[in-house]
């Protein structure tokens, strides 16, 4: 199903949210992948697969809560070998469907036959074009030559196709001729440097995070590629600013079907082996205190002083309360992995009208340190002692 084209998703969104409905679905199909990528979020690959009937029965409840939109991920989908009969099961039930895939296993048939299922798109992570440096991020060899072929075999089926990178001290000289590889064919290709812990609660994964000063260079090059800073829309009050659409419009399914907020918030709201969808939807313990809090209620070890609603780096943040909650057990404490990221932002405007362009980044290092700024939302403006600073105390 493709969304009314006279309404823009963030029309619909807002419909969706004022009426308590779902309207976007991610479901994780199962736990394992040929690929062991630094960063994945799953970290334990080795649990079993749901059966087939109970995935369609997840599908059907989905759809007839009128759920829209479905993203499939894993794992690896295509390890499935009852993918198709899922997917024909999401073509039955009229879901606007991505899918997310390394791409390695794609051939030109699967091309082919994913075209006429009219999928909406195929979502790509993609590291580097140098074999090396690639490969060695998904502990994979050859897996680079074989998710590019799965690009073009589906650009050639005219499956739409988005590339995502995630910048980290693996690939950090590595990501601009990639982005500009895939702008030159036509290909969205979108880029961010926050990498943040897995749903088994653990930050693990932080020292791939670059540091504070590359972060800055990392958000010149984007001001540079879009032609310097956008004039931002007022921020709302912060009694009236939410964070996001994590169970206020969209659900995660993990393979398991165990249901969370969002794919990157792992507080499990219950399972579907025990409840309905639904019900889940309308009375899940903890839900309702998620679809409340606002930037009014953040604060350190989750003490509600409204630190966010002040922070000068507000403009440039996208809070995310599940990475608040893998790092210190509590949504509302602003997470150093996100304002690490709003602050490079914040300070790449302010180097940008000082006529500051990019240069190109330094060696980097593999674990960026935040500076916490008790004062922080005082100070009105950063220079780069700040990058990567933080005003939540």
């Amino acid at each position: 199903m493709t969304p009314n084209p006279g309404l823009g998703d963030g029309t619909l969104k807002a419909l969706y949210q004022r009426g308590g409905r779902l309207m976007n679905v991610h479901l994780d199909l199962l736990y394992a992948c040929d690929l062991d990528c630094h960063h994945c979020y799953l970290d334990d690959k080795r649990r079993p697969q749901v059966p087939l009937a109970k995935l369609v029965d997840v599908l059907e409840q989905a759809a007839a809560m009128g759920v829209l939109q479905l993203l499939l991920s894993g794992g690896e989908i295509f390890l499935r070998k009852d993918l198709y009969e899922v997917l024909e099961a999401t073509r039955r039930l009229n879901f606007h469907l991505r899918l997310k895939t390394h791409g390695g296993n794609v051939t030109e048939d699967d091309a082919a036959r994913l075209a006429a299922l009219g999928v909406a798109q195929v979502d790509f992570s993609v590291y580097a074009l140098d074999d090396a440096v690639h490969d060695t991020f998904t502990r994979k060899t050859g897996s680079l030559r074989r998710t590019l072929a799965g690009i073009d075999y589906l650009i050639a089926a005219g499956v739409p196709v988005e590339v995502k990178v995630s910048v980290t001290s693996f690939n950090l000289h590595h990501y601009r001729p990639l982005v500009d590889h895939f702008a030159s064919r036509g290909i969205p290709c979108s880029f961010n440097a926050k990498i943040r812990g897995t749903n088994s609660l653990e930050t693990s994964t932080y020292p791939l995070n670059v540091s504070g000063e590359d972060k800055v260079e990392l958000e010149l090059w984007r001001l540079e590629r879009a032609g310097g800073p956008r004039a931002h829309a007022p921020v709302p009050p912060p009694e009236r600013s939410h964070f996001c659409s994590a169970g206020r419009s969209m659900l995660y399914v993990a393979p398991d079907l165990e249901v969370y907020p969002c794919v990157s918030y792992p507080m499990s709201l219950g399972s579907l082996r025990d409840h309905s969808l639904s019900e889940l939807w309308a009375a899940a313990p903890g839900l309702e205190a998620v679809r409340a809090a606002t930037r009014r209620d953040t604060g350190p070890a989750g003490e509600a002083t409204g630190v966010c609603a002040t922070c000068p780096a507000r403009p440039h943040c996208s809070y995310c309360p599940g990475a608040a909650y893998i790092e210190s057990g509590h949504a509302l404490t602003p997470p150093e992995v996100v304002c690490a990221s709003a602050f490079a932002k914040l300070e790449a405007v302010v180097r940008w009208g000082r006529g500051e362009r990019p240069k190109g980044h330094a060696a980097g290092r593999t674990r960026f340190p935040i500076a916490v700024n008790l004062h922080a939302a005082e100070t009105k403006v950063y220079g780069s002692e700040h990058a990567g600073g933080c005003s939540c105390g």
